[in-house]
């Protein structure tokens, strides 16, 4: 990917993709700016911001989590579902209300 990104530093996929493959390194610092990059080259692809969502969540950042969880529902085709995401979604509201509370 890193090569492709030379060649096509544009191609928002090999960003995301290279990406993931930090992530799965536990380079999340990599991981963070290479999807950050992904999500401006192409701000309507709704899976860079569930995956990033998924990063903020490996992290413990639960609120940023919730930030681009919300943003990657808004940009599913109407009538498109996600229940594992729309499950993780809300018992990710429902930490942030209880730990609210303490």
């Amino acid at each position: 990917y890193e090569e492709l990104l030379r060649q096509f530093p544009d191609h928002s996929g090999a960003y995301h993709n290279l990406a993931l493959i930090y992530a799965g390194g536990k380079e999340y610092d990599k991981a963070f700016r290479l999807i950050t990059q992904a999500i401006q080259l192409a701000p309507y692809k709704a899976l860079y911001y569930k995956n990033r969502a998924l990063l903020h969540l490996k992290v413990k950042n639960t609120q940023k989590a919730l930030e681009d969880f919300r943003r990657y529902f808004s940009l599913l085709p109407k009538g498109q579902k996600d229940k594992q995401a729309e499950k993780l979604f809300r018992l990710l509201k429902q930490y942030l209300q209880e730990s609210k509370k303490r």
